[in-house]
């Protein structure tokens, strides 16, 4: 199994959970160069990533 995230995932992840300030998902994806759609997936396997990680699921 592997749980590493890409570097996208972890952009992701760092920038909507782990920063000092709440930054809004609309934000976030024109400055990764993604769309609405490209963000959305890429989140919810960053996510899903780390709950399999903690198992969580």
């Amino acid at each position: 199994m592997e749980y590493a995230l890409d570097d996208i995932e972890r952009e992701i992840i760092e920038k909507k959970y782990l920063s000092p300030n709440r930054i809004k998902d609309i934000n976030i994806y024109p400055e990764l160069g993604l769309n609405k759609d490209q963000f959305y997936e890429y989140k919810r396997q960053a996510i899903f990533s780390i709950a399999e990680a903690l198992n969580i699921v």
